[in-house]
């Protein structure tokens, strides 16, 4: 897993367009599934949303951040910062500060296996 973390990394030193970030993100979240590992899944879903931000793809900004609430919900409690932000940003992804800094590209939102995770 830390092997991944350290490729996704590759993310913001620009030499992964978001859709290979996303990917990565993923396997990161496929393997925590396998060896039952949850924990920092709602950082890890805000990073996912910061590339479809980056990147102006709204649709699964909107799906990650959702994802992102629910995760930082369960790991952190409902009145925090984290989750604040990410419902706000949930309905308004386009307000995020890192909107559109890079190519314009869909780089997809969660697989419904995501979404529906209950680990």
């Amino acid at each position: 897993m830390a092997n991944l973390y350290g490729q996704l990394k590759a993310w913001n030193e620009k030499t992964l367009n978001g859709a290979e970030a996303i990917a990565i993100v993923k396997k990161i979240w496929e393997l925590g599934e396998e060896e039952r590992y949850v924990s920092e899944r709602g950082q890890l879903a805000a990073d996912a949303a910061i590339v479809a931000t980056a990147h102006s793809d709204l649709e699964a900004a909107s799906e990650w951040r959702a994802l992102a609430a629910k995760w930082f919900t369960r790991e952190l409690g409902e009145d925090t910062p984290q989750v604040f932000l990410n419902r706000k940003w949930t309905a308004e992804p386009d307000s995020h500060p890192v909107f559109g800094r890079r190519a314009e590209e869909k780089v997809g939102g969660p697989s419904e296996a995501m979404k529906n995770s209950k680990l």
